[in-house]
C-alpha cells in the first residue's frame, strides 16, 4: 500500500480499465489556453481522455489543500464519465447509477487516495505553508 502525504504523491488513478497520469503543473490556465484557445472557461485542471492524464494546476499543492482535492476528485471524475460513455444527453437515473458504481469502484482501486482525501475532509493534515514572494 503506497503512503500518499500530499497532494502532489497522486501521480496516477485508475479509471477502470485505465490509468491517468496525474501532471501537476505551473500555470495550468496558461497551459489550457495554448491547447484550446477557442474556449474561454476559466480552468485549474482538465482531463485530457486521448492521453489518458489529469492536469492540476500546482499552485494548490501548497496553498489550498481542499481546492486542490476537488479539483483533483472533479477531473477524475470527467474521466469515469467519458469511459462510462456519459454525457449532455445522458439521463439523470443514468449519471445517478454509474457515478454511484464510478465512485465504489475508485475508493476499492485506490484506497490511499482515498484516505488523502478523508484526511484533508477531517483538518488531520498540516496546513500547508503559503509560498514566499520572490
Amino acid at each position: 500500500m503506497k503512503t500518499i502525504n500530499k497532494l502532489a504523491d497522486i501521480k496516477k488513478l485508475s479509471v477502470f480499465s485505465y490509468e491517468y497520469e496525474v501532471l501537476w503543473i505551473p500555470n495550468a490556465k496558461v497551459l489550457y489556453k495554448a491547447k484550446f484557445p477557442e474556449d474561454d472557461t476559466e480552468v485549474w485542471g482538465w482531463c485530457d481522455f486521448a492521453e489518458n492524464r489529469i492536469y492540476i494546476d500546482e499552485l494548490f499543492i501548497e496553498t489550498n489543500l481542499m481546492r486542490g482535492a476537488e479539483i483533483l476528485l472533479h477531473e477524475w471524475i470527467h474521466a469515469g464519465h467519458e469511459f462510462l460513455g456519459l454525457d449532455d444527453k445522458s439521463t439523470e437515473e443514468q449519471f445517478t447509477d454509474l457515478s454511484a458504481k464510478m465512485m465504489l469502484q475508485y475508493m476499492k482501486a485506490e484506497p490511499e487516495v482515498f484516505q488523502f482525501l478523508f484526511n484533508i475532509l477531517q483538518g488531520k493534515l498540516i496546513k500547508p505553508i503559503k509560498k514566499k514572494a520572490k
